[in-house]
């Protein structure tokens, strides 16, 4: 046997007796009461928000194949007041959920997009969809009001912080965006991610496309939502010190941990209103509102895309204003809610 036959044989028994013993150990976790309950948590949220999951992936692959219009683009190029409240909603026409941002940001900067535009498109799309509005209903059938102030926070805010970027962004750097050349300007016809011109695209080849990538973003997002999801539950489980426990009482300090834990947790905008409402134990309702508004926008996974297309001083203001803004529409929820400790 070669040494590579070896180390594969070695490997498929250390991954067996490895499953094993997390087996073992899994099934004498379940004997714990406080085990039992935070795996129930766990799943319980896990399957409420199972099907948004799934019609996100699914509506992201298929807009992926179905590619904005070039003249959508344009239109934000030359009529740039217009252009911005029209990219910031562009998502209930292109719904795509934040795990494809970099695919979405390559492509909307390869089409000429300028930066202000392009910035606030990141922060709208993945919360101003269909799929999270329909989530966030179900999560809080019996609150429209927060519902309807989630959505409308978030557009206030995308095109605030978008207003301040075109206010901030020399008029020189806006003119190289204008001047790219898109794939569609180059090729016609529909391209692939990269922007290379798709040749003798067919129904199945495409049909086929859109299964794998919606299965691939489906197994992304539930992983992330699987994180966020176990990180809530055991808030739920395990007896909090008295100084947290006292957090519903206090609605700054409520909201300041709610923004943050929104911004380290990164839940899914798909899912992440069953998360909110787990944490209803801890925090109170109107620091959720800032949890609701600011995770879709602003987290750990997106921060390295604004990266990518701004510059240091403006990724810092963008994440100051996000920030100062979430916890304003928190407090401003508070007043909406005619909210007490």
């Amino acid at each position: 046997m070669t040494n590579v036959g070896s180390s594969r044989v070695f490997n498929t028994l250390l991954l067996i007796a490895l499953t094993g013993v997390a087996v073992q150990m899994y099934r004498s976790f379940l004997l714990v009461p406080q085990f039992q309950l935070f795996a129930l948590r766990v799943i319980t949220m896990f399957l409420e928000a199972l099907p948004f999951l799934v019609a996100a992936a699914l509506l992201t692959a298929i807009a992926r194949e179905i590619l904005p219009s070039p003249r959508i683009v344009q239109f934000c190029r030359e009529r740039r007041p217009l252009g911005l409240p029209l990219i910031v909603i562009s998502g209930f026409l292109l719904p795509l959920d934040e795990v494809r941002l970099p695919a979405l940001f390559r492509d909307l900067r390869s089409r000429g997009l300028p930066t202000p535009h392009l910035a606030a498109a990141l922060l709208a799309i993945p919360l101003i969809n269909p799929v999270v509005v329909a989530s966030t209903i179900a999560a809080f059938p019996s609150k429209p009001e927060l519902v309807a102030f989630r959505f409308l926070a978030g557009l206030i805010i995308a095109l605030a912080v978008g207003a301040l970027l075109v206010a901030w962004t020399p008029p020189e750097r806006n003119a190289e965006s204008r001047k790219r050349t898109s794939p569609e300007e180059a090729h016609p016809g529909p391209v692939t991610e990269s922007g290379a011109p798709e040749s003798g695209a067919t129904m199945k080849a495409r049909a086929d496309r859109v299964i794998q990538k919606g299965l691939a973003g489906f197994l992304m997002l539930g992983r992330f939502f699987l994180v966020a999801a176990a990180v809530t539950a055991l808030l739920q489980s395990i007896e909090l010190p008295p100084a947290l426990g006292q957090l519903r009482a206090a609605l700054i300090p409520s909201a300041l941990v709610a923004t943050g834990l929104a911004y380290l947790l990164a839940a899914p905008a798909a899912g992440d209103a069953f998360v909110a409402r787990g944490l209803l134990t801890v925090l109170p309702l109107p620091a959720l509102t800032g949890f609701l508004v600011l995770g879709p926008m602003l987290n750990l996974r997106n921060t390295p895309v604004f990266a990518q297309i701004l510059k240091t001083g403006h990724v810092v203001l963008l994440h100051i204003a996000v920030f100062a803004l979430s916890l304003a529409a928190a407090l401003a929820a508070a007043l909406l809610m005619q909210w007490t400790p």
